[in-house]
């Protein structure tokens, strides 16, 4: 591995601790504060360490990585395995680690893309637009296009990129109580107004731009879960209960028939941290401007005085 991609991957695994570290701060609680701290640390372990190599050439130079460097790969490569200098070796292990978390989500993403068939327009149950209308008014949203699927598995997604659609199974309208109903689907709704299947589209292309750094998809897979969050948290402001939206993901996810599965309980794990987090007492909203401030200065030196 180069020298350059492999600062790259040390860039992005200390980006990734410090903000992982950051947002556990109960000040950085809310998931619009840790949105706004991921999307830093994404952008800084992607653009800085060639903005660093254009603007200051000589921390390539030996003087630079001996006199003044805090982190340097080449102080490990005193140390071996297996006849092999350790500082080479660790980041060569980190781009395997980015490119199984790429492949992890690109394979089940192409797969539902060649899958999907979007059902053909037709008449939506009273229950449906009802929900949907309250679900709009609840958020200040658009209605945005509404198409059912005769299904029994448990369909609710917003898809498309220009126009957002939300595509519901007649499952998830039977499943659901009216008030669950409403909050699920404005949960939808603040993903179409925000344009997140769009913004999940350029986070692959830019994890697949940096494939070997896992700490860009460390940080673009944590920007998916909180844009869940700031859904789920902004849905529960427009229904005024949070329970609501709490109840509608915990049926959504044990649906008809439960899964014993692995990879079932993982998702449901997932679902349930987001229950617990949407039903914890309320934090302040936004990204505290002088954390970020000091974050992105400190994160900034960090990576300019790290080298390899």
């Amino acid at each position: 591995m180069g020298r350059q991609a492999a600062e790259i991957v040390v860039h992005g695994m200390l980006v990734v601790v410090v903000i992982a570290l950051l947002v556990q701060l109960p000040v950085n609680r809310s998931p619009t504060a840790r949105f706004g701290f991921w999307l830093l640390g994404l952008c800084y372990a992607t653009v800085l360490p060639p903005l660093y190599w254009l603007l200051f050439p000589t921390r390539a130079g030996d003087g630079f990585r001996d006199g003044w460097a805090l982190l340097s790969v080449e102080r490990w490569s005193a140390m071996t395995w297996h006849g092999h200098a350790l500082g080479m070796v660790l980041p060569e292990l980190f781009a395997l680690v980015g490119v199984a978390l790429f492949l992890r989500d690109l394979v089940p993403l192409v797969w539902d893309a060649a899958t999907l068939r979007l059902p053909r327009p037709s008449e939506l149950p009273l229950a449906l637009l009802t929900a949907a209308e309250r679900a709009r008014l609840a958020v200040g949203a658009a209605m945005p296009r509404l198409l059912i699927q005769d299904t029994s598995g448990v369909v609710l997604v917003c898809r498309g990129l220009r126009r957002p659609v939300i595509v519901v199974s007649t499952a998830v309208v039977a499943a659901l109580e009216p008030d669950e109903l409403v909050a699920a689907l404005a949960h939808e709704m603040c993903h179409a107004t925000r344009r997140d299947p769009l913004l999940g589209l350029l986070l692959m292309i830019v994890r697949g731009g940096f494939i070997f750094s896992p700490g860009v998809q460390i940080a673009a897979r944590a920007l998916v879960s909180e844009m869940e969050g700031r859904a789920d948290e902004r849905a529960a402001r427009g229904v005024g209960d949070a329970r609501l939206v709490a109840g509608s993901l915990r049926k959504l996810a044990d649906g008809p028939a439960p899964s014993t599965s692995g990879w079932e309980r993982l998702q449901r794990r997932a679902i349930e941290r987001r229950c617990a987090h949407l039903l914890a007492p309320s934090v302040a909203c936004g990204v505290p401007p002088c954390s970020l401030i000091a974050t992105a200065v400190g994160l900034a030196l960090l990576l300019l005085f790290t080298v390899v």
